[in-house]
């Protein structure tokens, strides 16, 4: 009895190999370790013993293997005869074979016997496996099969996290034979579980009560039925038949293989399904769809019909409410006809028809879209009515979208101040479920920069191209910020793959008012013009206080993003004059030293923000202390007013060292004529008339 050197040598020369089978796992060879038994001493009969240990992205490998078997050769090649008496990885996954597996490898060719694998909680018994030259006969079942550790699994060897989180547990049986002829079965149940899709906001289950997939194989056919039901989505029922094609000989599925299926969904209350959406969305109606596939599978044929009823759509963050609404989409032989799509919003509708052709490389697609006095946006501060019409074709592989709209009424009403937030340098410090902390900045994104964020972003790869023209008709208001509107004008948006949101046009204000330093002021001149992107337009406003001996306002130019503002006065006055004109409707060069020291810092009380707060919470539209504007001779008077028009303002003046006090009513008949009337420690009755000397 000797030892066969070739063996020996040829076992030797595999080492490499299965180190090199090793090394993509991310085994450190310093941390590796391979061993091999010495072979026994019959003349082609080994014996193997390997061990590695390591580490696998991160993750601790401990794996044992024993075999004994003899090398063996033909025409095709070496091949391997034996049995693994030990695989056992004390790492991650866990995995233990329960009873030595006899194992047959060579060219083309697997023939494994019985055998149980535990892998981590789950457990494979595998009764027979053969594949040889094509020719698959198997069975077996599979226990337990814990997807939601398969994917935490996946995820921990690869870092790529799953696309959804589950505990949903299968179990599997299969005894099929796949050669010239074709029999037996695979079939898969749930046993228990769930799946969870992330909203965004939070995790929200599908609800699977059933899920359960069932292929027989008969002859030269596969048949298949499955059937999922949800409590979120509905039930799903498929069933059909695909036929096998030989290909070197045996029996496969092919592209060309015929198909033949049909698949139901029902979903009774799609309400069920906003939440999977998030909870800004809220759907309601009923679903139903029926579908027949021929043809084969590389090249479908679909025809069936797909009907919804009493379907309404809710965005609560957008106040978009669509309602009443009605599907009715007919296939036939690869055509979507859009027989009816209609939905109701306040008086308008909303409907949509046109044909889609799959099937092509280039689908065919020519639709409209139809809108009349829809009414998007119904809550208070924010409404919308529009009409006009909308063109989707594809050309060229790209999907465009044509189309004009006209605004029949909009109010979009803003809070007169924003919700508080935290400032820029508080930071918020929370644990992960790692246990980690991770630092967030306090400071909530404003409007404008999440205007910005989604104005300037890129479109995606694909993204429609969109041209639609906008014109904002002759009821378009806009009240917030100081402002209140009235918009006319047209605009033109356009999107495009990869590019960000772009328009041009001119939008004006027909008319309006604009509040700075607490006054309304009337705006004269309001040119809004967009030529590039659609949050950065180029702004020329100018907003005047009229009636008065300086009319005093303020200019605004140049681009959203940095708009350059000024004071403006006509006859032209220094900028502490301008100011005082606009806010108060009178200079302060007419009065003494002292009350223009006074009005001055009266003024920057005023302007300031909690001066501005005070000022508005008890109606002052004027300031000052010092000498009297209504002839007390006290040298220290407050002087207070309030415009209760623009004509009309009263005032009152209280002396800080005596009881003198006068009240007044200032009629302004014109720019430079005026009627007081006073009562008090002096009655009378005046018309004045003012003329500016520069």
């Amino acid at each position: 009895m000797g030892i066969d050197v070739r063996s020996v040598s040829r076992l030797l020369a595999s080492l490499p190999l299965f180190a090199a089978a090793l090394s993509p796992l991310g085994l450190a060879p310093a941390a590796s370790a391979a061993r091999l038994a010495s072979p026994t001493t019959t003349s082609e009969a080994h014996g193997m013993a390997v061990q590695a240990d390591g580490r696998v992205r991160n993750q601790t490998l401990a794996l044992q293997l024993n075999a004994h078997g003899k090398v063996t050769e033909d025409k095709n090649g070496y091949g391997w005869n034996g049995v693994i008496d030990k695989l056992d990885n004390q790492g991650l996954p866990r995995i233990a074979l329960a009873s030595p597996l006899s194992l047959t490898l060579a060219a083309d060719t697997l023939v494994a016997g019985a055998t149980r694998l535990n892998v981590d909680r789950m457990a494979i018994d595998l009764r027979s496996l053969s594949y040889q030259q094509g020719r698959i006969r198997s069975e077996g079942s599979a226990k337990a099969l814990d997807v939601g550790r398969i994917l935490e699994l996946v995820q921990e060897m690869t870092g790529t996290p799953p696309p959804a989180k589950t505990d949903l547990v299968l179990d599997a049986d299969w005894n099929f034979s796949l050669a010239e002829t074709a029999s037996g079965f695979f079939q898969m149940l749930r046993k228990s579980g769930d799946v969870s899709v992330n909203t965004g906001a939070s995790q929200v289950a599908l609800g699977l009560s059933a899920l359960q997939l069932r292929v027989d194989l008969a002859g030269q056919e596969a048949k298949f039925n499955g059937r999922v039901a949800a409590s979120r989505v509905g039930v799903i029922e498929a069933q059909g038949q695909a036929g096998l094609l030989r290909q070197d000989g045996v029996l496969t599925l092919l592209p060309g293989s015929p198909l033949n299926a049909h698949a139901r969904l029902n979903v009774p209350e799609v309400k069920t399904i906003g939440a999977l959406l998030g909870p800004q969305y809220s759907l309601d109606g009923k679903l139903a769809l029926d579908l027949n596939a021929g043809g084969t599978l590389a090249k479908p044929r679909l025809s069936g019909a797909i009907n919804g009823d009493s379907l309404a759509v809710t965005l609560f963050d957008q106040g978009i409410q669509l309602k009443d609404g009605t599907v009715r989409i007919v296939m036939d032989d690869n055509v979507i006809d859009l027989r009816q799509i209609e939905f109701h919003g306040g008086e308008g509708t909303l409907r949509a028809t046109g044909k889609v052709k799959l099937g092509d490389a280039d689908p065919d697609l020519n639709a409209t879209i139809v809108a009349n006095r829809l009414q998007l946006f119904a809550s208070p501060d924010r409404q919308l009515m529009l009409s006009g019409q909308a063109r989707l074709a594809n050309v060229n592989e790209q999907l465009r979208i044509d189309g004009k709209f006209v605004v029949d009424k909009a109010l979009f009403d803003l809070p007169k101040s924003s919700a508080p937030k935290l400032g820029d340098d508080v930071v918020i410090v929370r644990k992960d479920k790692d246990g980690k902390s991770r630092a967030k900045a306090g400071a909530a994104a404003t409007s404008k920069e999440k205007l910005t964020a989604a104005t300037e972003k890129p479109a995606g790869r694909f993204a429609p191209v969109m041209n639609i023209v906008v014109d904002l008709g002759d009821s378009f208001r806009f009240n917030g910020s100081g402002a209140d509107l009235k918009l006319r004008g047209e605009m033109n948006v356009r999107s495009e793959p990869l590019l960000p949101l772009r328009a041009t046009g001119t939008v004006r204000v027909s008319e309006g008012t604009y509040e700075a330093f607490g006054t309304k002021l009337n705006i004269e001149r309001g040119i809004i013009n967009f030529q590039g992107p659609i949050s950065n337009p180029n702004l020329n406003i100018l907003a005047m206080r009229r009636n008065q001996d300086v009319e005093a306002g303020v200019e605004v130019t140049g681009n959203a993003n940095q708009p350059r503002v000024r004071l403006v006065s006509e006859p032209n006055v220094p900028d502490d004059e301008k100011l005082s004109w606009m806010m108060f409707g009178h200079g302060s060069d007419s009065s003494g030293l002292g009350q223009r020291s006074a009005s001055s810092q009266a003024l920057a009380f005023v302007g300031n923000y909690g001066g501005k707060k005070i000022a508005k919470d008890i109606g002052l539209d004027q300031f000052s202390i010092g000498a009297s504007e209504s002839g007390l001779s006290d040298e220290q008077v407050v002087n207070l007013g309030k415009s209760i028009s623009e004509k009309l303002s009263l005032g009152y003046e209280q002396s800080l060292t005596g009881a003198a006090s006068i009240a007044k009513a200032t009629w302004q008949l014109s720019r430079r004529w005026s009627l007081v009337a006073r009562t008090g420690t002096i009655n009378g009755l005046n018309v004045l008339y003012n003329l500016r000397f520069d």
